[in-house]
């Protein structure tokens, strides 16, 4: 007898993950397919949509095939995917060109002129976001400048989720967490920003209807079901933005923190409802929970920097792990765990791709300070573990100032499978970090978000945590702590010096 199952395709920044998960949350079986981000120019970062949807055929298919020898039926599918990332299509849904990823920076100097002129407070307490390139407001400001001829030939404006929900329902629908993603969101009213569209010059029917995360938008088509190897008609429910789906996947609550760490980092913790006076150096997302946001501070690179990393120094390594089935970031770790807290006076600033929450400074850059001869790769490594974690415990005492005081913290990512790296940021942040017995949990949360909209599920938080209980937690070591305490008062003093630096030399 087939084994009941939901189906969850996360499009995230280098892969799509496709997972089944059975009503009872047990991740059935996992596929994943990788695709290229490109980098035209210094600081831009695009991808191809197209690359998306055939890695969604991949991923499916693969979970289809490491699953049981019985094909499971699938009751629904849900999309979860990275935000403020934009592809720009045709009436149908075809690609005009790449897809600009929220990576890109090309719109820092259009966000800044509009900051210049509207004032950043105001633009915050209408959209929820701190100004910035990463949001799909800066891109497509970028684009009426650059690129008109193209932004008038674009009938959709679509974010990853949006466009594989096309392919496979060919219907165009979005929803509030990515909605509330462009910078284009007015969040206490919840409809599209009449100011960012006038200023760009188009109108919000270029962004697809806003439904609500729950919802079931259309059956799988017969093309999208034959492509996938599923029975045309299943359900499609919404979804939503990445980290929304993932804080829904681990059951987040009022005092915890989620600290997700995949390509870039975020920390951020559920706001029952938007405070009166909100912080100017949070960005308030619309939860794929109705009437519930997040207020989150996302980082720039991070993970990504130990994909450097590992093509910098570890390329044969690397090439080895994959042919023997192994991880090389294992061996990076293991590595790095030999190099003394403080990486023997290395420091790394972590800001390879400009810095985003809690500095904000666009025009920051990586740096290395204090190297010397004797420093080799595996401090490299432990310097840049150390500069992630220094920045969370920046991003703690912002949210504890605006009076959103975690007590635990809650890992998720690829960054959480590595110990080394979650008894860093335990000491560093001095507080515990618990990681969740279900790793995928943006996947997870996606596929409570399928069962809550077919009505398999009444209560979506209740039914994520009795499917995603915490694994095991790492809590801070005294004397650990105490040596993280000195050093990341070092490394505040080191960044004020060269956020200052950078104006300097634009």
């Amino acid at each position: 007898m087939a084994r009941t199952t939901l189906l969850a395709i996360d499009v995230g920044t280098t892969a799509c993950k496709a997972a089944l998960v059975d009503t009872e949350g047990t991740v059935v079986a996992v596929g994943q397919a990788e695709y290229p981000t490109h980098h035209p120019r210094p600081l831009w970062a695009e991808q191809d949509p197209e690359d998306w949807w055939q890695a969604a055929i991949a991923a499916t298919r693969a979970a289809l095939e490491a699953a049981e020898a019985s094909t499971p039926e699938v009751a629904a599918i849900a999309l979860s995917s990275q935000r403020e990332t934009v592809a720009l299509t045709d009436r149908d849904g075809r690609p005009l060109a790449r897809a600009i990823s929220w990576m890109d920076r090309r719109g820092a100097e259009e966000i800044g002129a509009l900051v210049r002129r509207w004032g950043a407070e105001a633009i915050h307490r209408a959209t929820g976001m701190v100004p910035d390139a990463t949001f799909t407001l800066a891109k497509l400001l970028w684009l009426k400048r650059h690129e008109p001829a193209l932004l008038a030939r674009t009938r959709w404006l679509l974010q990853p989720r949006d466009f594989v929900a096309h392919r496979l329902t060919g219907r165009f629908v979005t929803d509030p967490s990515l909605a509330s993603r462009t910078m284009m969101w007015e969040m206490e009213r919840g409809r599209w920003w009449a100011p960012a569209f006038d200023e760009i010059g188009i109108d919000p029917e270029r962004f697809p209807p806003v439904t609500p995360s729950h919802a079931v938008v259309g059956g799988l088509s017969p093309e999208a079901g034959r492509a996938l190897g599923l029975r045309a008609g299943v359900p499609v429910v919404t979804g939503g933005g990445d980290r929304c789906c993932e804080a829904l996947g681990v059951g987040l609550v009022a005092g915890e923190a989620m600290e997700s760490t995949g390509t870039t980092s975020n920390l951020s913790t559920v706001a029952s409802s938007l405070p009166a006076q909100r912080d100017p150096r949070l960005t308030y997302t619309a939860h794929v929970l109705p009437g519930q946001w997040l207020a989150e501070q996302g980082l720039n690179a991070t993970g990504a920097i130990l994909r450097w990393l590992r093509a910098l120094a570890y390329a044969e390594e690397h090439r080895r792990a994959r042919e023997a089935g192994e991880d090389v970031y294992r061996l990076m770790g293991e590595e790095a765990a030999r190099v003394p807290a403080g990486a023997e006076g290395l420091v790394m600033l972590p800001y390879f791709m400009g810095a985003r929450a809690p500095r904000w400074q666009p025009l920051a850059r990586g740096a290395l300070v204090g190297l010397t001869l004797e420093h080799g790769r595996a401090h490299l490594v432990r310097a840049a573990l150390e500069s992630v974690a220094y920045e969370l415990r920046a991003c703690r005492t912002v949210l504890e100032e605006a009076g959103l005081s975690p007590t635990t913290v809650v890992a998720m990512g690829g960054g959480a499978r590595s110990r080394l790296w979650l008894e860093i940021k335990a000491a560093v942040m001095g507080m515990p970090v618990r990681t969740p017995r279900v790793g995928l949990a943006a996947s997870l949360g996606a596929a409570v978000l399928a069962g809550w909209g077919i009505g398999l599920f009444s209560e979506p938080v209740a039914t994520a945590r009795r499917f995603n209980p915490g694994a095991f937690t790492v809590t801070p070591e005294p004397a650990l702590r105490a040596t993280y305490e000195a050093l990341a008062r070092r490394y505040e003093r080191l960044v004020r010096r060269m956020l200052a630096l950078y104006e300097e030399i634009e």
